[in-house]
């Protein structure tokens, strides 16, 4: 009996020695949380991979195409001065509080102008982004066709850009159903 004894307190010694011990190297490791092991979000690469960087933009309002401005194949356009924006757009004020056009600064600004074709369709385009990356800018915008109408229109954005992202510029439409 007295062996079975001896033994129980040798089982207990080695126990609280290893209890001890696990203890004292948990303690010592770094600490860490069960993240820290988890696989990363697939967003979360895509994000360090892209360099996209927003550009701010100012809507133009109060302008309308000229009837005798004939559309080519493009349907955007980079303007860089006046004399261009004359030939294409006409000033459409109103009475009442913000019924002046946008205010146009071709020395400080540049315009990006989308037009549409000739329409019976109500038609909105909607400014969706605006982003820079390796000497290129992209405006992404949504069209959007609402109802028809008893009149056409030639369906216009201006957005106007300062010059210092003055570099390559691609569109993207996107439509809205």
């Amino acid at each position: 009996m007295r062996s079975n004894v001896g033994t129980l307190k040798k089982l207990k010694i080695h126990f609280l020695i290893i209890l001890f011990l696990s203890t004292y190297i948990s303690c010592k490791l770094p600490k860490t949380t069960a993240n820290t092991f988890a696989p990363k979000p697939v967003t979360a690469e895509k994000k360090s991979l892209n360099t996209e960087k927003e550009i701010p933009y100012i809507i133009a309002k109060r302008y309308f195409v000229k009837n005798n401005f004939i559309q080519k194949n493009e349907n955007y356009f980079k303007i860089l001065n006046q004399k261009k924006f004359d030939e294409i757009y006409g000033k459409a004020a109103v009475m009442g509080k913000d019924g002046m056009p946008t205010p146009i600064d071709f020395n400080k600004q540049f315009v990006v102008a989308i037009v549409g074709k000739e329409t019976d369709l109500n038609t909105l385009y909607i400014p969706n982004r605006l982003t820079y990356q390796n000497n290129q800018i992209t405006f992404r915008y949504e069209i959007q066709e609402i109802e028809k109408q008893s009149f056409t229109i030639i369906p216009t954005l201006l957005i106007l850009i300062d010059k210092k992202f003055n570099y390559n510029l691609e569109v993207e439409a996107f439509q809205i159903k």
